[in-house]
This record gives structure tokens, sequence and C-alpha cells, in this order.
């Protein structure tokens, strides 16, 4: 198409799609002014607009034309009979009409404008707010110095502090790495914590996430995590298994009587007969092994049947789980011991076999919204928060309240003992004993 300017309008060319040819437009392929026009895509349901041009503008990308919400675009003939979304309903405003319409789009837009504006203002003071929280609570982080920027380097030093104050004893690997494009952040270590409970704590530092629908990176803007205490485009957790995976896929066939392989690593080539999932016996004890926690200094044994009704249905681990050793750990505080004025409970309702969190005053929107999406409800008789006990609910709860491992442990430990003692309690009655 011509683009330049002060052309006559004999000089601007559309392509006629039904030929392939460039014809030049005239007056008669243009829309009159006060012509109804619709438009929409799959980002924009469809919107009516008015032109307001008799002709193309200097840059022939069509006559202009403005929205019923305010928003002004250019459209032609070419492009309503082309493929697109435009369409000409055949409606032609008067003079009194295109101005009634054109005091209406101002009307609509001014108003858009203001509801951007608010819902920004109150994005920015939920930041504020966040932003004063965050600081508050980890007043133990180093943060992103006034006028600086986020780095990589801070994220790592930070989460080596978070982490090893939640698992202490547990040797962490965090490295940074700034590169062509982006920086990282790699986490590695041996059992130890799940990766769950390790990206608990080190996902926030995680700046956005690839589309790849779109090709592109997003960065997350409610999170303001990263602008505080530093971030990376990408934080990957690595969880290795230190040579107990061999242990478990060893015992898994000795249970199962499956022959071993000869070097005693191969367990990719060993799968059970009846077994039509494709699962080889090491990506079986794969999943046994990752499922669980141990404490510092675990040494894996071999492995015992375990009943996990909150695992994952497609996972050996709802069935058996590792045996292991550990040093002897110095007993924790009792939960009831003096918690910091204000901060949030956890307990363990053994009665309602439930979880539940209560504050002393009314918590961010950001942890509200971790515990409805977690599935916790409120209870206005109990003034908190509460779930179905399981290992997944007691993550949410420990996060949100910022528990420490062994306060979040203990909790745990009272949780297995209830869980055993209704079973055993449920096998007398079954039995007649009871």
């Amino acid at each position: 198409m011509n683009t330049q300017a002060n052309l006559p309008t004999g000089n601007v060319f559309s392509m006629d799609w039904s030929t392939g040819k460039l014809v030049p437009i005239t007056a008669a392929g243009l829309l009159p002014v006060g012509a109804v026009v619709t438009y929409e895509d799959r980002a924009n349901s469809r919107r009516r607009y008015v032109v307001t041009a008799a002709a193309f503008d200097q840059y022939g990308h069509g006559q202009n034309c403005i929205c019923e919400d305010g928003h002004r675009s250019h459209v032609s003939r070419n492009a309503i009979n082309g493929p697109g979304g435009w369409n000409d309903t055949g409606e032609v405003l008067d003079a009194a009409g295109v101005a009634a319409f054109l005091a209406c789009a101002a009307t609509e837009g001014a108003r858009l404008k203001a509801e951007r504006e608010q819902a920004e203002a109150a994005r920015q003071a939920d930041h504020t707010q966040r932003r004063a929280e965050a600081i508050a609570k980890h007043p133990h982080l180093e943060r992103v110095p006034a006028g600086g920027y986020s780095s990589a380097k801070l994220a790592a030093k930070n989460i080596r502090t978070e982490l090893k104050a939640a698992f202490p004893g547990v040797k962490f690997s965090v490295t940074s790495d700034t590169f062509s494009g982006g920086d990282s952040v790699d986490i590695g270590w041996e059992l130890g914590p799940t990766t769950k409970q390790v990206e608990a704590i080190t996902g926030k530092y995680q700046e956005g996430s690839f589309n790849g629908m779109e090709d592109i990176y997003e960065t997350n803007r409610e999170n303001i995590w990263p602008d505080i205490f530093g971030g990376a485009k990408y934080v990957a957790e690595n969880r290795s298994e230190a040579g107990a995976l061999d242990i478990i896929a060893a015992a898994l066939c000795d249970k199962w009587s499956l022959p071993k392989p000869a070097d005693g690593k191969s367990w990719w080539s060993i799968r059970r007969p009846d077994d039509h999932s494709g699962h080889d016996i090491g990506n079986i004890a794969r999943q046994i092994l990752f499922a669980q926690a141990y404490p510092a200094g675990a040494v894996i044994t071999g492995l015992e049947d375990y009943t996990n009704e909150d695992g994952d249905a497609s996972s050996w681990s709802r069935y058996y789980r590792a045996t292991y050793t550990a040093p002897a750990r110095a007993a924790a505080a009792p939960e009831a011991a003096a918690p910091t004025a204000g901060a949030p409970v956890v307990r363990f309702n053994e009665a309602k076999s439930g979880i539940e969190v209560s504050f002393a005053t009314k918590p961010a929107p950001s942890v509200l919204e971790q515990l409805k999406a977690a599935g916790f409800r409120w209870s206005r008789f109990s003034s908190c928060w509460y779930k179905t006990a399981s290992d997944t609910a007691l993550d949410v709860a420990a996060r949100v309240a910022g528990l420490g491992e062994d306060q979040r442990r203990a909790i745990a430990d009272r949780m297995s003992d209830a869980h055993h003692a209704a079973g055993a309690r449920g096998m007398e009655e079954a039995c007649g004993i009871a």
C-alpha cells in the first residue's frame, strides 16, 4: 500500500481478495462518515464503531473510527471484505446521531479510564501494605537497596538464609547465574524436605513464568517479593536421592519377587509383569522415595507397607514408604510455649481431625487467597480457618503462619499419632475387642 502523505485518493491502493490484485481506492470504495461497523477477535468481544473521517489517514491505514468505549482505530472497505473481525452493519448515522455516539463514547471512555486508575491505585496500595508486612515479618533477610534493582545473587543469599532456618542440618547448594536474556537460581539438596516444601519457600523468588503458547516470558506483577528481597526469572529446585534409590528399588524387587539387574543399577530394565503403565522399578522407587520428607542425616534402610489416602492416586507412594534411621534430634519446644504476640496460630483439632489457623488481626488479602485456594473455610463460631487434616493442609497453614520446621513437625507428629490411634481403635472394634 502506498503510505506517502498528501496523495490523491486514486493513488491509494487496496487488495481485491477476489482477484488477488491491488486496485485504486476511489470515493465509491470509501465508507461514508457515520457508517456503523463492528469488530471482534479472540481477545475482544464485538463492539460498535462509527466512521468519523471521509478519507484514509495520511499513512493509508484506513478511515478513522471511534469505538463505543472511546477507543480509536482505523477501518477500510478492504478490511471489511477481507478476512478478519470487521463487519459492516449497513447502518449510517446522521450528524446528530454521530454527535450523540461520540458523546456517549467519551463518557464511557472516561468511566473506563477512571476504573482502570482506581484499580491501579488499589493495587499499588495493596502492594505497599504487603511490602510493609513482608519487611516487618522478615527483618533477617537482606533487602534490595533503595534505588537498586532485584538480582539473582541477592535472591540466592536470602534463599540460603530461609532454607537454613526452615530445615536445620540439611545441606543446600544455592547458586545464581546471569546469562543473555535473564538470570536463574538453582537449589540442590539430598533427601531432607520434599520438593514441594522447598518450593513453598523458594517459589516466591521467581519473577514470572514462560508462556509457551505465545513464546514469551510473563512477569507476575502480583508477586512483590523479588522487588524487596531479590529474584530471578527462573528458580529451579533439584532434590537428589543420594544413592537411596538403589535401596528402595532392591526392596521392591524382593517384595515382588523380581530379578535384580546384574549391575545393581539398571532398574529401568526391570518391570512388573502385571504393570502395563510403562513404569519401571526405578520409576516406582523414585515415586516412593521422593514423596516423603526426611530429617537431616537420614539414612534410607528399606521399605514398608503404608496407606496414604491423601497421596497421588497414580503413585505407588500411596501404598509404600521408605524406612530410615536418623540422628536423634533435640526435643522441640512445646507448641503452647509463648508465641509471638499477634502471630498466627496453627492447631491440630484432634476431635474434628482438622487443621485450624487463627489470626489476631485480619490477614493480608494474599494470605486469605492462599487459604481459600487450598480449600480452607472460615468458622464464625471458632473464629478460625479450618480444613480436614492432611500433610498438604498443614504445609499451607505452616507457610501462611510462618511456622518453623520444628513447629510444623510437632503438629505433624500429633496428626500421625492420632491417625494410628484411630486405626487401632477401628481394628479393636472390628475384632470385637472394644
